[in-house]
């Protein structure tokens, strides 16, 4: 007997409920707060979450109207969309608050679905709490922000703007909104602003930029912006800051270093002109004491020469002074870098100044510690300048005794690099409380020191600048009435080469008289400066001319031969800087034989004398020029004319590059520019830019065909790097005289 065979109807009953099993099982275990309400606006049926979220019971939920739960504030939006639901519409992503068990409201995130035919409608709620939170603190941000904070669409227009954007430029939100971003930005700034939009929009990352903002008023202020794209939102979100008042701080910055770098070279330029217009006069007073001192005078004749040399002296000094002391505190005073032997620098030192010591009755000596190295790397010149300035000091203030000069390792540093020197007198001595002040500019003890023993108070303040610039220190020590001892100390270097042979010295004279009558063309607007070396040159079998501009010497050399040109630079109608380049230009025309220059300058700028040696000239001389001074450099520079006579110097052909022949001439007058800046910056100190110069130059060369200034250049670089100036001097010689020897064929 067969079974009976089941119904449909009776296989879909098990079927049913197993599926509503399996749906009530995820109504429970669910996180999210699901339920079911009715139109009625009760709560039908509610899942575990409700409990676990908002700390009600299942009854406690269902027995009052849910609308009671919801926060006042959303009641009616909640209404409203109750509203929707009855009338058949599905609610997506609506957002309210519910009040949990212990008075606290949550933030709900619903989406629900009705059913009319039962009345009722099904819903799933999740507690967005602290996500809310995070957003409310962001927000808090964006509204507090002092910086700009916006979105922007890709298609150029801003979507959301903070607070800080009216507070800066003035506009509301709605306007900025409302016009493209680019319409805000300062019209020469808009061409950098597109473009950096469209990396932006090209996906480049992070855009960072500097621009101007038009304001409400008219008026323009700077921002910095930084901007990231979200191209799966097709948003830039972007952060501006108000940088006005920094650029024009910088702006005012740049103004006051323009102002202070003019105020400098107009300094720079008052003391050329002091310096030529005190040492052309200066030149002729002390000329002028050389020559009668060798005239045949009487003793009281002789006397009143002594005198006056004597202040002609003091005022050269004094001079000296202030312009050392000037460069100084600019900062264009440097040191020049040499091998030199300590004994014999504080021997011939200390003789000098035995001679002003001797006509008082004191004596001048010096000790030297014998753990001190005797030969030393530095500047021999500037040290030799201190030590004179503190024993002149010592003689000066002491009438009877003596003046001693000591020197050993500094005890309080281990290393036998650091010196420290000594100047003990047994003179008036000085205040305790004058001790600090002494090396101040024009100070001295007592006002009454000026009057009774003469000078500036400039000295001690030239010393203490040059001690530091030695990387030592310098004070004193002393009593009234019991003498003084002035200490420094300096940091040297070891030399490690050998002392160099003496060179064979020619007696001058002897070696003028050799030459035989010389034909020399002295050019000077100064009567009183050709009258000097008139006399300086008469007893010496020369043959002078003058001219007394520029423009007559030109035309005298171009009719007549010379063995020598004393040249002037500064003068009228043409100066000695045209004057020598226009000889030069019509010698390399005739070929003729280049005739020795040597300028003569009452300037004390290195940037001058390099210019006299670019326009040509083959030596230079400070005014005031001595007598032995100018001898000497005649002998040097004196070219005679017949067999044997020099031409010009040897030249250095270089075969250029057809293609680059057009551009080498202007590329060496770059070059005789850089040497110009060099030099400039030299006086300054300015390592840096020598440094960045010497690596153009290098960098340059070889590309246009000169290796050899490749090899200045990296030369300049690395003597740069070593802050040492007279290696970039020298280099900086090598380079103007190959830029001058150079021929380009």
């Amino acid at each position: 007997m067969s079974a009976p065979k089941e119904s449909l109807g009776d296989l879909e009953q098990p079927v049913a409920a197993h599926s509503d099993a399996m749906l009530d099982r995820f109504f429970m275990l669910s996180n999210d707060m699901l339920c079911i309400a009715g139109y009625d606006g009760y709560f039908k049926r509610m899942n575990p979450a409700w409990e676990r979220v908002l700390g009600y019971s299942v009854e406690e939920l269902t027995s009052s109207p849910f609308i009671e739960f919801v926060h006042p504030d959303d009641r009616a939006a909640t209404t409203a969309e109750m509203q929707g639901l009855i009338a058949g519409q599905s609610t997506l992503s609506f957002e309210n608050r519910y009040r949990a068990k212990n008075g606290v409201y949550r933030w709900m995130l619903w989406n629900a679905t009705p059913y009319p035919e039962q009345q009722l409608v099904y819903a799933a709620a999740r507690d967005i709490t602290e996500h809310k939170h995070a957003e409310e603190t962001l927000n808090r941000f964006f509204m507090l922000s002092p910086d700009m904070l916006s979105i922007a669409g890709y298609d150029g227009y801003r979507k959301i703007v903070n607070p800080a954007w009216e507070r800066i430029l003035g506009f509301s939100a709605e306007e900025l909104k409302a016009v493209p971003v680019v319409e805000f930005v300062h019209p020469d700034d808009r061409a950098s602003f597109v473009a950096q939009f469209q990396k932006t929009l090209a996906g480049e990352g992070m855009m960072s930029f500097e621009g101007r903002y038009r304001t409400k008023d008219g008026s323009y202020r700077w921002m910095q912006w930084n901007a990231t794209p979200f191209p799966e939102q097709r948003l830039i979100y972007a952060s501006g800051r108000d940088i006005t008042e920094r650029k024009q701080a910088e702006q005012k910055i740049q103004r006051l270093k323009e102002e202070a770098d003019a105020a400098n070279r107009a300094k720079s330029e008052f003391l050329a002109r002091m310096s030529h217009e005190i040492r052309t006069p200066l030149n002729v007073v002390i000329g002028t004491g050389d020559l009668l001192e060798r005239t045949a005078l009487n003793t009281e004749q002789r006397q009143y020469v002594r005198v006056f040399q004597k202040a002609a002296n003091n005022l050269l000094a004094l001079i000296n002074d202030i312009l050392d002391l000037s460069r100084v505190e600019s900062g264009r005073l440097t040191l020049e870098v040499s091998d030199f032997d300590l004994a014999e620098l504080l021997d011939s030192a200390a003789e000098l100044m035995s001679v002003r010591a001797k006509q008082k009755g004191i004596s001048v000596s010096y000790s030297i510690a014998p753990q001190t190295p005797s030969r030393l790397r530095g500047d021999p010149e500037r040290l030799r300048q201190v030590l004179l300035n503190l024993i002149g000091n010592a003689v000066k203030f002491t009438e009877n005794g003596r003046v001693l000069l000591h020197v050993e390792p500094d005890p309080k540093i281990s290393t036998v690099r650091v010196l420290r020197f000594s100047v003990a007198d047994t003179g008036i001595g000085i205040p305790a409380e004058k001790l600090d002040t002494i090396f101040e500019v024009f100070t001295q003890a007592d006002a009454s020191i000026t009057r009774a023993y003469g000078g500036t108070g400039l000295g001690l303040a030239i010393s203490k600048r040059l001690v530091e610039l030695m990387n030592g220190r310098i004070w004193a020590e002393s009593r009234p009435g019991e003498g003084a001892t002035f200490y420094f100390t300096a940091e040297f270097g070891i030399a490690t080469s050998a002392m160099p042979p003496e060179n064979e010295v020619t007696p001058l004279v002897t070696a003028l008289d050799s030459l035989g009558p010389l034909r020399i063309l002295v050019v000077d607007d100064s009567e009183e400066n050709r009258f000097l070396i008139g006399e300086y040159l008469k007893d010496f079998g020369c043959r002078l001319e003058f001219a007394e501009n520029g423009h007559i010497a030109v035309e005298k050399i171009c009719l007549n031969a010379y063995d020598l040109v004393l040249m002037d630079l500064r003068m009228p109608v043409m100066d000695g800087y045209e004057a020598t380049r226009r000889i030069r230009g019509w010698e390399e025309e005739q070929g003729r034989t280049i005739t020795p220059i040597i300028a003569l300058t009452a300037s004390v700028l290195e940037t001058e004398l390099q210019m006299a040696i670019d326009a040509g000239c083959t030596a230079a001389l400070r005014k005031p020029i001595r007598l032995l001074t100018l001898l000497e450099a005649v002998r040097k520079h004196t070219v005679r004319a017949g067999p044997g006579a020099a031409s010009h110097p040897e030249k250095i052909v270089v075969h250029a590059d057809p293609s680059l022949r057009a551009v080498i001439p202007a590329y060496l007058d770059k070059r005789r520019g850089d040497v110009r800046t060099i030099l400039a910056a030299l006086e300054k100190s300015d390592y840096e830019m020598i440094g960045e110069l010497g690596h153009k130059i290098c960098g340059t060369g070889g590309g246009y065909g000169f290796p050899r200034i490749t090899e200045i250049g990296a030369s300049i670089q690395q003597a740069a790097k070593e802050r040492n100036s007279a290696a970039i001097r020298s280099q900086v010689a090598e380079l103007s005289r190959f830029l001058y020897q150079v021929d380009v064929i």
